[in-house]
């Protein structure tokens, strides 16, 4: 918001301490490329988070990996931009989701003279490193979203193997209470556990 009196170019923006942005759509259809697809809005939404907090300001946003290029990039520059970041999977989270949350607190600002329409172009437009020069260039950053992606995947192994061996010991309990009353028609089963196995790469 912009307020001027007559006679003066003085102009006030009203900053915000908080800044929140759920960085994601539905790609339920691609979710392996999840985290390319949402890179635009990712992007997006951070440098209208950079515009609008205030010094001292913190910003959440939920992204879906680290495994791209560009939003490396992204991350090291707002690495300079705060005080202290993380990453979070929340408890409510679904486990078997790549869903997770950057925190970012104590904002320091990204410079006098930024302008976020340029920046987001930088950031979805920056030529392509290669991973010698990406690997020469790792930082404790770097160190810490490798970390955390191997977390997420043993989650996501883990939620995975769970679900299946819950679906395995159901059909065993079916099977056997089948058994039991075989006066009856036996039961068709409609779910197949092998079929998850080898979709989740189980097997």
């Amino acid at each position: 918001t912009a307020i001027s009196g007559e006679g003066d170019d003085i102009s006030h923006k009203q900053l915000a301490n908080l800044v929140v942005a759920d960085g994601g759509f539905d790609a339920q259809r691609d979710s392996n490329n999840q985290e390319a697809i949402a890179h635009k809005i990712v992007v997006s939404q951070t440098a209208a988070a950079l515009t609008l907090l205030q010094p001292g300001g913190i910003f959440v946003l939920k992204m879906f990996g680290f495994r791209e290029e560009a939003t490396r990039r992204m991350l090291q520059y707002l690495y300079g931009c705060f005080d202290k970041i993380t990453f979070v999977k929340p408890i409510l989270s679904r486990p078997a989701s790549a869903e997770r949350y950057l925190v970012c607190h104590g904002f320091t600002g990204p410079g006098k003279d930024w302008d976020g329409f340029v920046w987001r172009e930088q950031m979805v437009m920056a030529p392509s490193v290669n991973s010698q020069e990406m690997k020469a260039s790792a930082t404790s950053l770097d160190d810490l979203m490798d970390s955390f992606d191997l977390e997420m995947l043993q989650l996501n192994i883990d939620s995975c193997s769970s679900i299946i061996n819950y679906l395995d010991d159901k059909r065993i309990a079916t099977e056997q209470e089948d058994d039991e009353t075989c006066g009856f028609k036996k039961r068709k089963h409609f779910v197949d556990v092998k079929q998850y196995e080898a979709v989740w790469l189980l097997l």
